[in-house]
């Protein structure tokens, strides 16, 4: 049957159509291979891969050393040469191309040395982080090389080696402590930041934009330092806190406690800390210490002593002047029955990705996995840490009663 003349047109059309689809399909094809090399490379970077357990590694104490370092337990370390040298060599694996290495220490080196066949690639910082990231381009072997002084051994926790452009979330790559800080948390040990002042951390570094700086007068060892770290980082802190060199342990009496770390010098250390960066706000344990812990107890009075001592120049001379004096506008401590407020850390928030800050604190305990046995934080916590009160103050009392920052007067 012959086609009609309509009918031959409508063919030719939709030959012509389908001719310029495919041709419009080929010149986006043709695009797409010439500016493919042109687009950044972090557009089309995956996250990294943890690829450790692919790696050979060497190191001195064999297998048992290799272990320790990579069971992600923190609590299990390998020790280097202490007043020498001492190497970690690694073999990456076969088709590595960048990633990077993290490095947990429990001691830091006074110095490192990253080296790839046989080249320089990174040197250590003065930062003095114990938590890592140096980054690594091209495959081969690295030699890790770490000189100790002649007082402390090497002590290492975890190496993770990762492979792709973009570490996971978790690597963490700090930056310094706030120079100066709007809230300082003072409180005796790691988890004391999360078990007794709650959602405090998380909701007015992220939600309020203020600059938070953690401080702890003890740590106990590299495992508790670890644990501290990944908790806060857990919660979006970026800046690295401040940790003590005090050591933790709980004495019958408070001035056995004293007389353990040293009455005048953990005075000054505290009301150093207070002049170098001048918080507006401070808030610490409650004068029982919560349970009746004596370190606990003297960090409270510490607070009350540094916020009355920290602005009269004859006080730590040293620090006054390194630093100059710094009056705090507020102090509050836990459980304080004088001025009471009661915190919120149970309404979620967009700043947190839709959470509360109670359970990012939570969260972020859960990382504590030392003293999850001794502690818990939720339902069955005891220690309520919505609660605080105001036991001092240069901008006068509160009257909304739910704001650290109340009267303190905006920069």
């Amino acid at each position: 049957m012959r086609c009609s003349l309509t009918e031959r047109i409508e063919t030719v059309t939709k030959q012509t159509t389908n001719t310029h689809t495919i041709l419009k399909r080929l010149c986006c094809l043709l695009f797409l291979l010439f500016t493919l090399p042109l687009c950044p490379v972090g557009s089309l970077a995956q996250e990294a891969i943890d690829v450790t357990r692919d790696c050979r590694i060497y190191l001195n104490g064999g297998s048992t050393a290799r272990k320790n370092i990579t069971d992600k337990k923190y609590m299990t370390v390998w020790v280097g040469n202490m007043g020498r040298e001492s190497t970690i060599r690694i073999e990456l694996p076969k088709h590595f191309d960048c990633g990077g290495l993290y490095l947990c220490w429990g001691t830091r080196p006074d110095t490192w040395t990253l080296y790839q066949n046989d080249q320089e690639v990174a040197q250590s910082d003065d930062s003095g982080f114990a938590h890592e990231y140096v980054e690594v381009k091209g495959g081969g072997g690295l030699r890790l090389v770490m000189q100790a002084n002649e007082s402390a051994n090497i002590i290492l926790g975890e190496l993770f080696v990762l492979q792709g452009h973009t570490p996971p979330d978790w690597v963490q790559r700090w930056q310094p402590t706030y120079e100066t800080a709007d809230l300082m948390v003072l409180v005796a040990h790691p988890d004391d930041e999360l078990l007794f002042m709650g959602g405090t951390i998380p909701y007015y570094e992220r939600v309020r934009n203020k600059r938070v700086v953690v401080c702890y007068l003890t740590c106990a060892n590299n495992m508790r330092q670890s644990e501290l770290l990944n908790g806060l980082w857990s919660m979006g802190i970026r800046n690295y806190p401040v940790i003590g060199q005090f050591r933790d342990k709980n004495q019958p009496t408070m001035k056995k406690m004293y007389d353990f770390w040293g009455k005048n010098e953990v005075e000054d250390f505290v009301v150093e800390l207070v002049r170098k960066y001048k918080p507006k706000v401070l808030i610490s344990h409650d004068v029982n210490g919560e349970y009746g812990h004596s370190a606990h107890r003297v960090c409270s009075e510490l607070a009350v002593y540094a916020f009355h001592e920290a602005g009269k120049k004859s006080v730590d001379p040293k620090s006054t002047q390194e630093f100059g004096t710094w009056e705090i506008s507020k102090l509050y401590l836990h459980l304080h029955e004088e001025n009471p407020i009661v915190m919120d850390w149970k309404t979620p928030h967009e700043k947190l990705d839709g959470q509360t800050p109670l359970k990012l604190a939570e969260a972020a305990f859960k990382l504590h996995r030392s003293q999850n046995k001794n502690h818990q934080m939720g339902k069955n916590n005891k220690y309520d840490s919505s609660k605080f009160g105001l036991a001092g103050t240069r901008v006068g009392n509160d009257i909304q009663k739910n704001d650290f920052f109340e009267n303190v007067p905006e920069e």
